[in-house]
């Protein structure tokens, strides 16, 4: 009988201590059906939803954007960023309204 009691005793308190973990394991986890509405809203349909991009203008030409030389590319002043450090950071062909926008004055 004692031989028996010991494995008993021993699987007893594995199962005690292990069950909470088997427990979380399934919790918050969210259906299909629910999985489905939250994607949808995330999505969002004529222009709602986080992952909405609106399309350019009809007739827009989009064109690839210039590289800005690797050997350039992040050389800049002292803090605060300045008009004639722009040019390491911001694409070559970026207008001079973009440029402006990106200072913080």
């Amino acid at each position: 009988m004692r031989k028996l009691l010991e494995p008993l005793t021993v699987l007893t308190a594995l199962n005690i201590f292990t069950l909470p973990v088997y427990a979380e394991l399934g919790s918050d986890v969210p259906s299909d059906a629910q999985l489905l509405t939250e994607r949808g809203q995330e999505a969002g349909s004529a222009g709602s939803g986080i992952f909405d991009i609106a399309a350019p203008p009809a007739g827009t030409v989009l064109r690839p954007v210039e590289r800005i030389p690797r050997d350039k590319f992040g050389v800049v002043g002292p803090f605060p960023l300045q008009l004639q450090d722009l040019p390491a950071l911001i694409f070559p062909d970026a207008t001079l309204d973009e440029r402006q926008k990106v200072l913080v004055y």
